[in-house]
């Protein structure tokens, strides 16, 4: 079942959270978990935890994170690297963080999104290309 059909919430638990605050900053390794977890403002949020001992859970907390994530809909067992790479300015002064998304999913295929590139949707690759089948 993919975790983005979920529809069970738990409390805010401690967790160690990754922090993404500076243009560079990664988090990265083998999706094991993801969860919807509500926090103490009420909010849902996906949550994103990694099978590496020292990896940190990933919260989707900015609109960024999470349309980036429901693009690319990375599932448990897959390789998953978020960067920040870049802002945007909005109206009002406030900016929107912009990332780099890449996936390489269990069956060998790969998904790319970088949020700098406005006008490119994801791009994918298939390991097993060249090996069409005829009709």
């Amino acid at each position: 079942m993919s975790i983005w059909n979920k529809t069970t919430r738990k409390a805010v638990t401690s967790s160690r959270a990754a922090s993404l605050k500076e243009i560079g900053d990664r988090v990265s390794g083998t999706l094991a978990k993801g969860e919807l977890r509500t926090t103490r403002t009420g909010e849902s949020v996906m949550v994103l935890e990694f099978t590496e001992d020292d990896s940190k859970a990933l919260w989707l907390s900015t609109v960024g994170l999470k349309d980036g994530a429901l693009q690319l809909e990375p599932e448990i067992g897959d390789h998953l690297s978020i960067e920040l790479v870049g802002h945007r300015g909005l109206e009002g002064g406030r900016a929107m963080n912009l990332y780099r998304f890449d996936v390489r999913r269990a069956d060998g295929s790969t998904s790319v999104l970088d949020q700098r590139d406005e006008q490119s949707a994801t791009s994918s690759t298939d390991s097993s290309e060249g090996d069409e089948s005829p009709l």
